[in-house]
């Protein structure tokens, strides 16, 4: 992914020393080159890199993340109400069926006078409509829980795109800091020799060692960054090792309709509009007063000397206001369905947004990763022309060290861009909501 860096590394700062001691060093001695080839990156975490490995994807990181994540206890949760939401909505009764119990006498405590007993179990019914209507609202309430699932994956993805290019963006720096300073020490090394030989300045001494410990303290930041985004992939994904690979295509993109009717976050909210609409629906079929059946049995005796008189019975109530009295509950559906629709429209107009935005930066992270190239090319032939001018003796140590800290911050600007353009296409698929594949 990274292209290999074939630029000298650069010392930023403008030595003061004078042209005539300076130029007794050639640009040899100097060594500012370097390698042929970068070492690969320093990946640190409270003093231990973190290793990458060949067998781990993208797409096996985000199932740890996913795994790991607090969302998947609200899942598992979701999940249960859902299969008791789906029991309740097949039960054929509306509640519990009761059990009345009557005994009645005249003389209390005497077996003499009138005595009257009964026992009733009343069932309370739902409506056909309604028993419908709580199916369905099950039913949906099952797909907004697979929604939410979709969605919060997406989630995670994005979180875990970020931080894996961060801790790439962190490593690049810390590998061009350490040159730097490999660099700034040689240079040091090289002068104090020539100090010693008579062929330079001892004054340019203080000011390189300044410049070392400038260089020491750029990389210590580096990895103090490294280990806090290193952290983070911990914490979010529970693993210790990193995928070798990490750059996805450019997933194709058609029309911004199909793009966005797939994108896990506009289905959630279209659902959610349906939950919205099947509890309207049952509010609108619901009875606040059930009507109910009853069977149970009555027995009386007139006096102690007569028979008892034992019957059976079957009981019917039908609430009158044949479900009038629901306009409370279907005021707060309609209030609900109402809500989801602003949402669905609110999400749709932002998930537009982030699309063009994300677009946009990743044409732009091309332009600015051509550009960057473009720069570190001449940047790499003026330090080429600067190490002949200085051994020609045309010019100073302080134009070639400008030129040296120009090349170095081209590469490290070029590097820093790459990744970035990296970036921008992983995010500009997170903006259409695709996964990792």
């Amino acid at each position: 992914m990274m292209h290999r860096l074939h630029w000298l590394v650069l010392l930023g700062c403008a030595l003061t020393s004078s042209v005539t001691a300076a130029q007794a060093l050639q640009a040899s001695q100097l060594d500012l080159r370097l390698p042929a080839e970068l070492p690969a990156p320093t990946h640190v975490h409270t003093g231990e890199p973190l290793p990458s490995s060949d067998t781990l994807t993208l797409l096996g990181a985000l199932d740890a993340a996913q795994s790991s994540h607090p969302d998947s206890l609200l899942q598992a949760g979701r999940e249960l109400a859902d299969a008791e939401l789906t029991r309740g909505a097949t039960r054929l009764l509306a509640a519990p069926a009761t059990l009345s119990l009557r005994y009645e006498n005249d003389t209390v405590g005497s077996n003499v006078g009138l005595q009257e007993w009964g026992s009733t179990i009343d069932f309370s019914l739902f409506m056909p409509a309604e028993r419908q209507a709580r199916k369905i609202s099950a039913e949906q309430q099952q797909l907004l829980t697979a929604a939410l699932a979709a969605a919060s994956r997406l989630q995670i993805a994005g979180e875990l795109r970020n931080t894996l290019w961060d801790i790439r963006a962190a490593a690049v720096e810390v590998d061009m800091a350490q040159l730097a300073l490999a660099a700034a020490r040689r240079m040091q090394q090289t002068v104090q020799k020539s100090v010693a030989a008579g062929a330079s300045a001892a004054a340019e001494l203080p000011l390189l060692a300044a410049i070392s410990q400038q260089r020491e303290a750029d990389l210590h930041n580096a990895q103090v960054e490294l280990a806090h985004s290193q952290r983070r992939y911990l914490v979010l994904t529970g693993l210790d090792v990193l995928p070798t690979t990490i750059a996805e295509p450019l997933l194709p993109l058609t029309t911004e309709q199909d793009v966005l009717q797939q994108h896990p976050l506009l289905q959630l909210v279209a659902q959610q509009r349906e939950v919205a609409a099947a509890g309207l629906q049952l509010a609108d079929r619901s009875w606040q007063q059930k009507p109910s059946i009853g069977v149970g049995m009555r027995g009386e005796r007139g006096r102690s000397d007569q028979q008892y008189v034992e019957v059976a019975g079957l009981f019917v109530s039908i609430p009158l206001d044949f479900g009038g009295y629901n306009s409370t509950q279907k005021s707060q559906a309609r209030i609900s369905l109402a809500q989801a629709e602003r949402d669905q429209q609110q999400a749709l107009r932002q998930l537009q947004l982030n699309l063009h935005d994300a677009e946009l930066n990743q044409l732009s992270a091309q332009r600015s990763s051509e550009l960057a190239r473009h720069r570190a090319e001449l940047a790499q032939r003026a330090h080429a022309l600067a190490t002949r001018a200085y051994e020609l003796g045309e010019i100073g140590l302080t134009a070639l060290l400008r030129a040296a800290d120009e090349q170095r911050q081209a590469a490290l600007e070029l590097a820093l861009q790459e990744v970035r353009l990296q970036r921008s296409i992983a995010m500009l698929n997170q903006a259409a909501g695709h996964l990792p594949q």
